[in-house]
C-alpha cells in the first residue's frame, strides 16, 4: 500500500508527437509522490495537451507511464481511470461531459458498470439517482434536477459536475488541465 511521499506517477522517457506528427513531448521524465502538486506550465501549443492525453492514454507516446510503480503505458484509458487516474479536460464541453447525457448519468461516466450502480449488466436507477443528488448538494451544482441534460447547466456548473465526478472517486493521481 501506498503511502505520503510514496512515487504516485513516474513517467520515464515520455515522448509524444502533436496532430502534425510533430514530437512536442521528448524523452520526458518525472516522479509525482503522493501529497505532492506538479504544475506544467507553457504557452498554448507546446505539449501540455498532448502530455495530459498521453498520461490517461488518450493519445499515444513512447515511454513508460508508472502507477505506484505498476507500468499502465499499455492501459486502455478506461483501464487507466479504473487503476486510479483522474482527469479533469481543459475542454469540458468536449472532453469532460455527454452533453445530451443526465447530470446523473455524467457524474457514473466511467463506473457505470460497476456497484453499487450496477449488477451484472442491469443499472439500477435509483443507486445512480441517489448518488447523483448527494454529490450534486456536496459540490453545489445548480440544477433543478439530477435528471436534467448536463448541456443545459451553466459552464460553472458543468465544471462542478465534472468534478465531482473524479474527486469523489479514490484516484491516486488526479490530472487537471488548465
Amino acid at each position: 500500500e501506498a503511502h505520503p511521499g510514496d512515487v504516485r506517477l513516474a513517467v520515464q522517457n515520455l515522448t509524444v508527437a502533436n496532430e502534425a506528427g510533430t514530437a512536442v513531448v521528448e524523452k520526458l521524465s518525472f516522479e509525482v509522490r503522493g501529497g505532492e502538486v506538479l504544475g506544467i506550465a507553457g504557452v498554448q501549443g507546446n505539449g501540455q495537451t498532448e502530455l495530459s492525453e498521453a498520461l490517461t492514454g488518450l493519445r499515444p507516446a513512447m515511454g513508460a507511464v508508472l502507477l505506484d510503480g505498476k507500468n499502465i503505458s499499455h492501459l486502455t484509458t478506461k483501464d487507466r481511470l479504473r487503476s486510479g487516474i483522474g482527469y479533469i479536460p481543459e475542454d469540458r464541453k468536449e472532453d469532460g461531459l455527454v452533453s445530451d447525457f443526465t447530470v446523473a448519468e455524467n457524474l457514473i461516466l466511467d463506473v457505470y458498470d460497476r456497484p453499487p450502480y450496477a449488477s451484472g449488466i442491469a443499472m439500477d436507477p435509483a443507486a445512480v439517482r441517489k448518488v447523483a443528488a448527494t454529490q450534486v448538494a456536496e459540490y453545489d451544482v445548480r440544477t433543478t434536477s439530477v435528471q436534467t441534460a448536463a448541456g443545459t447547466l451553466s459552464g460553472g456548473n458543468q465544471q462542478k459536475v465534472i468534478l465531482a465526478r473524479e474527486l469523489s472517486r479514490e484516484n491516486k493521481v488526479l490530472l487537471a488541465s488548465q
